[in-house]
């Protein structure tokens, strides 16, 4: 390769790499700020005073917000159960019940954890009043299987496909309190990650070793292989 296409070369390869990187890294700011805004709006629900559900609550405002629900269990409507674990007692499932308002409308209870094998323990009868957190769980990921509708099995909260089931809203209020020992309610807890600021920082320092190893391959000289190849395509000199 001849010394301008070398250098046309790495200026295609070298910049174009580094204009790459540094956008990656420019959007992961920008995620950033998205997601440090998006927590502390959370962090604010969490602390906000419980309001009485209604049915209508979204995600976008009410998510992490401390709820109460008065209104009684469907006894008829069978629960849906979401496959998990829970040290120290290993495998098991959440239970997930419809609950109908006293004020009118349906939405879902997920009532705690049941251990693997142990029996289902059925839901309060009559009008009770309940204590959690709203919550609706990203827990869907690129390999979660499709739920198992036929044995109301699922792998992960999807509110809504849940809500769909049980003929439901989809919101979902999560039990902070539960006075009998099955099954073991689970207080939501603030889990989101932001780990955006190390994806910057290291998509910025590929960066710069691209363009630090661009400059060294460009300032190199060729070794005696490729000078001795410019030499053989160089064209003889005429005799005069």
């Amino acid at each position: 390769m001849t010394g301008w296409r070398r250098l046309v070369f790495l200026g295609v390869v070298g910049l174009g790499g580094v204009a790459a990187l540094i956008v990656l890294g420019t959007w992961q700011l920008q995620r950033l700020e998205w997601k440090t805004a998006l927590l502390v709006e959370l962090e604010d629900n969490a602390e906000r005073d419980a309001l009485f559900v209604e049915g209508d609550e979204t995600a976008e405002a009410q998510n992490y917000r401390p709820a109460h629900a008065d209104g009684s269990y469907a006894q008829n409507e069978p629960p849906v159960r979401f496959l998990t674990s829970m040290k120290p007692f290993g495998a098991g499932h959440r239970v997930i019940h419809a609950f109908d308002l006293r004020r009118g409308g349906r939405i879902l209870v997920d009532r705690g954890y049941v251990r693997q094998g142990d029996p289902m323990p059925p839901p309060p009868q009559g009008l009770v009043g309940l204590k959690g957190t709203l919550h609706w769980p990203n827990e869907i990921g690129y390999f979660t299987p499709k739920p198992n509708q036929p044995e109301r099995l699922w792998f992960a909260r999807d509110v809504p496909t849940m809500a769909k089931e049980l003929d439901a809203k989809p919101v979902m209020l999560v039990l902070g309190i539960n006075e009998v020992r099955s099954p073991i309610a689970i207080p939501v807890e603030m889990g989101v990650p932001n780990n955006h600021l190390v994806y910057a920082i290291t998509w910025y320092s590929l960066a710069l070793v691209w363009f630090i190893m661009t400059v060294v391959l460009a300032v190199r000289r060729p070794d005696a292989a490729s000078i001795q190849e410019d030499l053989v395509d160089s064209p003889a000199p005429s005799e005069s």
